[in-house]
C-alpha cells in the first residue's frame, strides 16, 4: 500500500514541459480559486484509503452567453406580444395575427434553444424565466382574443382602456419576472 503521492512534472522531448497553461482557467466561468495538494483518501465506508490526490475548484459562472444568447432575445418577443396593446381594437386580424405570431416564435425559439442549456433534474433560473415568459406570450394572446372579444360586442371603449392600462402593467411585469428570476 503506498502511502505518498509525488506529484513530478511531465517534461517531454527537447525539455518542453506538460504544455499546461501558467494560469488555470475555464471557458465561461471565473476561477476564484483552487488548489491541489496530495492527501490520503477515505472509503465509502470511512475506512483509511490509499494516498491520493485532490484538487479543489471554486468557480464562478459569466452570464454574458446565457444574457445574449436566451434572456434578451426572449425579452424581445415577450415584448413583440405587446404590439397589440398599441393597435386599436378593431384591426382584429392585425392584433390577433401578431398575438399568434409571437406566441408561435416563442415556441419555435425554444426549440432552436433547448440544446443551449444543461439537462438537469432540476428547477433553475433560466427554466424559471423560460415558463414566465412563456406564461406572460400567451396571456398576452389571451388578452388580445379578450379584447376583440370585448370589441366585437359593441365594449370598444372598455377594450381600448384596457389596452391603454397594458401598456404599462406588460413592462412592469417583464422587469418583476427578471427580478423574481435572476436577483432573488
Amino acid at each position: 500500500l503506498q502511502t505518498d503521492v509525488s506529484m513530478i512534472p511531465l517534461v517531454q522531448r527537447k525539455g518542453r514541459g506538460s504544455g499546461i497553461a501558467e494560469k488555470f482557467s475555464l471557458p465561461d466561468f471565473k476561477v476564484k480559486s483552487w488548489n491541489a495538494e496530495s492527501r490520503a483518501y477515505s472509503t465509502y465506508q470511512s475506512q483509511a484509503g490509499a494516498a491520493g490526490f485532490i484538487m479543489e475548484v471554486k468557480l464562478e459562472r459569466l452570464p454574458g452567453f446565457y444574457v445574449w444568447k436566451l434572456i434578451i432575445p426572449l425579452c424581445f418577443i415577450v415584448a413583440m406580444s405587446w404590439v397589440p396593446r398599441w393597435i386599436d381594437p378593431k384591426e382584429i386580424g392585425t392584433n390577433l395575427g401578431i398575438s399568434a405570431t409571437s406566441f408561435l416564435t416563442l415556441v419555435a425559439y425554444l426549440f432552436a434553444t433547448s440544446a443551449l442549456l444543461p439537462r438537469v433534474a432540476y428547477f433553475t433560473r433560466i427554466d424559471l424565466f423560460i415558463l414566465l415568459s412563456t406564461l406572460m406570450v400567451f396571456l398576452g394572446l389571451a388578452h388580445t382574443v379578450m379584447t376583440t372579444w370585448l370589441y366585437e360586442t359593441n365594449s370598444g371603449t372598455l377594450a381600448t382602456r384596457i389596452n391603454f392600462w397594458s401598456r404599462a402593467i406588460y413592462p412592469l411585469a417583464l422587469v418583476s419576472i427578471l427580478i423574481a428570476s435572476f436577483l432573488r
